[in-house]
């Protein structure tokens, strides 16, 4: 699937999303909009925890995609790196909200364009970002979701637990690199299609994580 089909798929189970909250909630269609920190009063707690982690990540791939688009011209190893973990994290945005709308729940609103700066400073964001994401966020929302026995939210919230902290040591080891006079030296990226598993080499019949075969990964070059 093209790039352009996927963000086709994504803005549309987004606006379904947006249409079904209308429907539940009659006039009070802004409230499809509104932050997860407003719209959960009185919501469904898996729906305030999928949304949560929908708009986290969608925040996480605005931010790489800046960060490749400024980095593909002088680092171009860097906006491949960007690229890959921006997939990844749209494999999960995808994931999270065909969750929040087949719970006929609301898509957060989107979050504010990201904004480049140097390419150190975009890499230690980056880092802390996703640490954040890995360390504290989204452990929390899949316990969450674990106390209220909502298997389907607890494998997709499980994507983000397994995964995140390897594209936070992708990061690191990219800053290292930086820092050594280094770039990553990966020319390819293989990001797994179903849970965002990022890797370099296909050395496995199956992803460690969810299973999908490698032969179906995608690979960001």
């Amino acid at each position: 699937m093209s790039k352009s089909t996927r963000r086709q798929v994504l803005a549309a189970l987004i606006a379904a999303a947006a249409s079904l909250a209308g429907c539940t909630k009659g006039d009070k269609g802004s409230d499809a909009a509104a932050p997860v920190s407003e719209a959960s009063k009185g919501q469904d707690p898996v729906l305030a925890t999928l949304g949560a982690a929908q708009k986290a990540e969608h925040a996480l791939l605005l931010s790489f995609e800046t960060y490749a688009t400024a980095t593909q011209r002088d680092d171009p190893s860097f906006s491949v790196l960007y690229r890959a973990l921006a997939r990844s994290c749209e494999v999960r945005l995808e994931a999270l909200t065909e969750a929040i709308v087949a719970k006929g729940g609301a898509v957060p609103e989107s979050p504010a364009s990201a904004s480049a700066s140097t390419l150190a400073g975009d890499l230690q964001k980056a880092i802390a970002d996703v640490g954040d994401l890995s360390s504290n966020l989204y452990p929390e929302l899949r316990s969450n979701a674990v106390k209220a026995k909502d298997t389907a939210a607890v494998q997709v919230l499980a994507y983000g637990v397994q995964v995140l902290p390897e594209m936070e040591s992708l990061l690191q080891a990219g800053a290292e690199g930086l820092a050594s006079g280094a770039p990553p030296s990966a020319q390819t990226y293989y990001v797994c299609p179903t849970c965002g598993h990022v890797t370099t080499t296909l050395d496995f019949d199956e992803c460690p994580y969810c299973y999908t075969m490698a032969r179906d990964f995608e690979a960001i070059s």
